[in-house]
């Protein structure tokens, strides 16, 4: 039988479990990581369509506050970044071309909980 991996596995027939080593295990381990981060990412962008938060459906017919709307956009790329690396800062500023001090600077700022992710 192959793994995730693509290498073979034993099979207990008895149980019928799959043995593997650590190695093997662990490589699984992140792959499935990587892959409910990118689910998680897909999940994110689809709420985000689906509840209007593109600035072409923002209403300024009425006005709005600009600096608001700014910091919105910033929150929400912030912790789309932070979730894809599982709270890692440097990581996280690394996707959004960002030093890490800058980063932190507006987790700071915008009081965005890091412990979350």
């Amino acid at each position: 039988m192959l793994d995730f991996n693509g290498q073979d596995s034993a099979v207990n027939s008895e149980d019928g479990h799959v043995g593997s080593d650590a190695a093997t295990v662990a490589g699984s381990i992140e792959l499935l990581k990587s892959v409910s981060v990118a689910l998680a990412s897909a999940a994110d962008a689809l709420d985000q369509s689906k509840t209007g938060a593109v600035t072409s459906s923002i209403e300024i017919d009425r006005g709005i506050d600009f600096n608001d709307q700014v910091r919105d956009f910033e929150v929400g790329l912030i912790q789309r970044a932070l979730k894809q690396t599982g709270g890692n800062q440097k990581k996280a500023a690394r996707i959004l071309n960002l030093k890490h001090t800058t980063l932190h600077t507006k987790i700071k700022r915008y009081s965005i909980p890091v412990r979350e992710f």
